[in-house]
């Protein structure tokens, strides 16, 4: 049942994995860890490793995409892209949570699978294994698969700007 379950996210998410294993982490939280008998790992490294992958792929390209762009500006776009709402929404859309593996009470009670900020490490995560699994430049176009419209869209439309950026230019 769970490799039927990997095959069908898989393909939603566009990507086989050559060692499922990297995904069955990748969607493994900590509260499933400690809940388990035989020694699992959880996602964090995985997560950690994916921010930085995440970073980079949107700096890139957001370099590449606006040229006559300033740092601050590039510095914005992106911190609005690859932010917690941006991510998990972008999880969301890709089912992330509804593949976690999660400890008894996290997956019920504190419906831990549902909070923003697990999805879009999850989501970071997820980027880790891929970059483990197949390199830089398929986590890279996982990234911009789901990611690149946004920076697009965020470098065209002022409606983006944070609260603080906006408050400077009207003054």
């Amino acid at each position: 049942m769970i490799d039927e379950q990997l095959d069908d996210f898989q393909e939603r998410i566009g990507v086989r994995f050559n060692d499922p294993s990297l995904l069955l982490q990748a969607l493994t939280h900590a509260s499933f860890c400690n809940e388990s008998k035989e020694p699992v790992s959880d996602n964090e490294r995985l997560e950690f490793l994916g921010d930085a992958i995440l970073n980079t792929s949107i700096a890139v390209h957001a370099f590449l995409s606006f040229p006559e762009a300033t740092e601050g500006e590039l510095t914005r776009m992106k911190a609005l892209v690859v932010s917690e709402p941006a991510l998990a929404e972008q999880a969301r859309n890709l089912g992330i949570g509804d593949h976690l593996r999660l400890g008894k009470g996290a997956a019920t009670g504190d419906k831990v699978g549902e909070m923003p900020s697990v999805l879009a490490n999850t989501f970071e995560s997820l980027i880790g294994a891929i970059f483990l699994d197949a390199g830089f430049e398929a986590a890279k176009g996982f990234v911009l698969r789901n990611l690149g419209e946004m920076l697009l869209d965020v470098g065209s439309q002022s409606k983006y700007l944070d609260c603080k950026s906006k408050l400077q230019f009207w003054c």
